[in-house]
């Protein structure tokens, strides 16, 4: 059995059975060694599926205010005439139980498997606005606390090159956008770019801090870690950490073990009872 970390908050992981995505869903504390197994959500997967293609989204974040860990699950359904219509459910540990979350409107699609950013009491993923038969690219943000979704435009990179790859995190407290053109292990593109949104949500405030240069390229970006770095596999397959203020680049000496999941972990006492 394989899994797929979601997130990590306060010493608490969620994590989903890979071959299940969405379906399965655990949470743990791996320093008192409990673990618990999340009720099945509302909508079963195997019974959406049989809807049509159905695509799902996790997040995963805590929630101050309430002293709550909340998981929340975006189904996609797309019939045959390629409609689709959208389910949102957030499970809440406290009560232990998932909500079916009435949204009027969705119009976002394409969404990122998991939640890469959480800040401001909202979870993160990049997505993509259905304009008519047009897809923009968004960060699409669930605000705890409203229980609504808001997007955030992205800065205007474009002028760093086509075909750019985006990765979003948090840089120093803000939202932040890693950008990069993804090498190939054959066509190498040097030029990597950190964006920093410096007032949240709005979107004249993306600011291009850095540029750093990759010599072997960025195949795969993994994560941004609290000492201000981003992990990332390069060119020639190594897991590299890169250091944005120090503009240096280090090797992690991980061999690849095939998908590997990485999280910034803090150690607690948060009880996991069923």
């Amino acid at each position: 059995m394989s899994f797929i970390i979601i997130g990590s908050c306060n010493g608490v992981l969620c994590f989903t059975d890979a071959n299940s995505f969405g379906s399965t869903v655990y949470l743990c504390n791996p320093s008192i060694r409990k673990y618990r197994t999340v009720i099945n959500p509302m909508f079963d997967g195997v019974e959406l599926s049989c809807q049509g293609d159905v695509d799902f989204a996790l997040g995963f974040g805590y929630y101050e205010h309430t002293n709550d860990y909340l998981i929340i699950r975006i189904a996609i359904l797309s019939d045959e005439e390629d409609e689709a219509t959208s389910k949102v459910e957030v499970y809440s540990m406290v009560a232990n139980s998932w909500k079916n979350l009435e949204v009027d409107r969705f119009p976002w699609e394409r969404i990122e498997l998991k939640s890469e950013a959480v800040m401001r009491d909202s979870v993160h993923w990049k997505a993509d606005y259905r304009d008519g038969d047009e897809g923009i690219p968004v960060i699409l943000a669930y605000r705890m606390g409203e229980e609504v979704f808001r997007q955030i435009g992205l800065p205007n990179y474009k002028a760093d090159g086509k075909g750019l790859v985006e990765h979003i995190g948090v840089y120093k407290g803000n939202l932040a956008m890693f950008v990069f053109h993804q090498s190939d292990h054959f066509s190498w593109h040097k030029n990597c770019h950190l964006w920093v949104m410096n007032e949240y949500g709005v979107v004249s405030s993306w600011t291009k801090l850095y540029t750093v240069v990759i010599d072997a390229g960025v195949v795969t970006s993994i994560m941004f870690t609290n000492n201000d770095e981003i992990i990332f596999e390069d060119g020639e397959c190594d897991l590299t950490v890169c250091h944005f203020e120090r503009n240096t680049i280090s090797y992690l000496g991980v061999e690849d073990q095939g998908y590997l999941n990485f999280v910034t972990y803090n150690g607690s006492l948060v009880m996991l009872e069923d």
